[in-house]
């Protein structure tokens, strides 16, 4: 009796019945079965005759697919040829094992044999429970879809959806296995190709620490001046001929982070006269290298000027140099001074004209030593230089020695602190775009959150690192930052301007420490588009994400907007 019930609410609700596609490589599989069948219908269920626990469902025009019954309420079902139904044992027993006419109609194998498999005559063995696919509130609409199987772009990947003459059914893959788009039936995890939304996420830039971490180049301890704000280095002196030339400074917030040098061979018929550098130039520019066309320049009196074909390039900035000096020869000796110059960098090594690319350069390698290294403070970068230029005579070779470049002077400034410099302000950051505005069919839209105190890397790369690498470092810094974001958006609260986020009691776990990295998926209806944005607090640099985000949806056809705030 209870089994009659059992089997009467089963075939008022056969769809109910989970059936699990998977593939194979044996005979009676997909791959090589066939659909014979009579009648007008489109969908239809066939007999398994390898196995009686599974069926074949077969969809005109397309290949069949191979499904199994479920486990349910701790037995195993098989199928029923004459209801194409799952059923319990009693009621399926007879066609399925052989025992009755079994005339029912069956898929059978096109091989070279043309072979039937015979049906077998033991009861297989139960299987574990099956998990139950996941539930949802959104509907796919089958009413327009050709019959078949598809993937569920509204669930899991070991999900899918079959439609049935316009109606929807949702079913999960066994086995941990996962629905395939190409072949469009499960498959094992690592075969499968699941389906995705175009420009699906994460959007996100992640990095745990900035490339350049401080540079840790000790300081000078004999600076020929010094204050709180900057400090003038000098090399020390080798020779000693020529005059100083004016300073050139790099215009307002920016920073040498480019070097070029001129060595000159002077000839003048049968005679020869090595200078060294005669012409020495920076590039600047602002932290992170947005501004590109500034440059100082320091030339010896009476060159010819012959431009600066190109800049040899620090990662940051110029924090240090060092000269390649050769000492007095003594008189009637070809004297040189300064044959070259690095620029210490704060986050490469250092930069510099190779000798191979010098002009009239017959020398392989230095001909002087390496002076000391001269390094700025922590915190500090180069922004000005003054060189001792002998001038220039090239009508003279022979009787009078030119030098060109003999010392080399720079100005270490010190750079704002962009943690305490920086000022608050809340702002809406747009994170996900889904538009589904032209499709009458639901969309799902996978997202990234990101929660926390975070450096803001995907505008701000190259700044943060030339920040880190002189010494502002996040870590000994985000309290600072913290308090700093607190207090000045409090206060904006305080005098009445209206926010969207609650800085003032909540801001302490929306600063967490490491920052908080989820991902999520929200479901956007047919004909809408949708605009996902994050409540954050902007620093400069920097960012605190919130909890809080923001979903406006734009209706395509109407045009009229909806925004709904929600909190993860």
């Amino acid at each position: 009796m209870i089994h009659r019930i059992r089997l009467e609410w089963l075939f008022l609700q056969p769809f109910l019945l989970l059936f699990l596609l998977h593939g194979g490589d044996c005979d009676g599989t997909p791959e090589k079965a066939t659909c014979d069948w009579v009648g007008y219908r489109k969908v239809e269920r066939m007999r398994d005759l390898s196995d009686c626990t599974k069926f074949f469902y077969c969809i005109l025009g397309e290949k069949p697919f191979r499904g199994s019954c479920p486990w349910q309420d701790g037995y195993y079902l098989y199928f029923n040829p004459n209801t194409t139904h799952c059923d319990f044992y009693e009621f399926a027993h007879k066609d399925c094992f052989g025992t009755g006419t079994g005339t029912g109609t069956g898929v059978y194998v096109t091989t070279t044999s043309t072979t039937t498999l015979p049906p077998t005559t033991t009861k297989p063995p139960r299987p574990p429970p099956l998990e139950e696919a996941d539930e949802t509130d959104f509907i796919i609409d089958c009413s327009k879809r050709h019959c078949g199987l598809f993937p569920n772009t509204y669930g899991a990947c070991d999900t899918y959806v079959v439609c049935v003459n316009g109606e929807r059914l949702e079913k999960k893959c066994n086995g941990g296995q996962l629905f395939d788009v190409k072949t469009k039936e499960c498959q094992p995890a690592a075969q499968a190709t699941c389906w995705k939304e175009p420009n699906a996420g994460p959007h996100l830039r992640r990095k745990s620490q900035p490339e350049c971490p401080f540079h840790g180049m000790s300081p000078s301890t004999t600076p020929l001046s010094e204050d709180k704000d900057e400090m003038i280095l000098q090399n020390p002196v080798v020779t000693n001929w020529g005059i100083w030339q004016a300073w050139k400074e790099c215009p307002a917030g920016t920073y040498a982070t480019g070097i070029y040098a001129w060595r000159r061979l002077l000839l003048q018929g049968r005679n020869s006269d090595h200078v060294g550098i005669v012409s020495v130039s920076y590039r600047c520019q602002t932290p992170g290298g947005n501004e590109t066309d500034k440059f100082i320049e320091s030339l010896a009196p009476n060159l010819p000027h012959d431009g600066w074909p190109m800049y040899y390039m620090c990662k940051g900035a110029v924090v240090g140099f060092r000269l390649n000096s050769v000492r007095d020869l003594g008189a009637g000796r070809d004297n040189i001074a300064t044959d070259n110059v690095q620029a210490m960098c704060s986050c490469s090594g250092p930069a510099y004209k190779p000798y191979e690319q010098a002009i009239y350069s017959p020398q392989n390698g230095h001909r002087g030593d390496w002076t000391a290294q001269q390094n700025c403070k922590k915190y500090q970068a180069m922004t000005g230089m003054q060189t001792q230029m002998q001038d220039i005579r090239e009508r003279q070779i022979g009787i009078y020695d030119n030098t060109g470049m003999n010392n080399f002077k720079i100005r270490c400034s010190t750079v704002p602190d962009p943690y305490s410099s920086c000022i608050p302000r809340e702002k809406r950051l747009l994170i996900r775009t889904c538009d589904n505005s032209k499709s009458d069919e639901g969309l799902r839209c996978d997202f990234d959150s990101q929660i926390g105190l975070s450096m803001d890397y995907e505008n701000a790369e190259k700044r943060i690192d030339f920040y880190s690498s002189i010494g502002y470092t996040f870590q000994e810094n985000k309290d600072k930052l913290k308090e700093r974001v607190e207090s000045r958006l409090r206060s904006q609260i305080e005098n009445g301007r209206k926010l969207e986020y609650t800085w003032d009691d909540v801001i302490p776990s929306t600063l967490s420490d490491p920052e908080v990295v989820a991902s999520h998926k929200l479901f956007v209806k047919p004909w809408k588009k949708l605009e996902l944005y994050q409540i954050v607090g902007a620093c400069g640099d920097f960012v605190v994400r919130t909890n809080r985000f923001l979903r406006m949806e734009t209706d395509g056809k109407s045009g009229m907007k909806q925004q709904i705030y929600f909190e993860i």
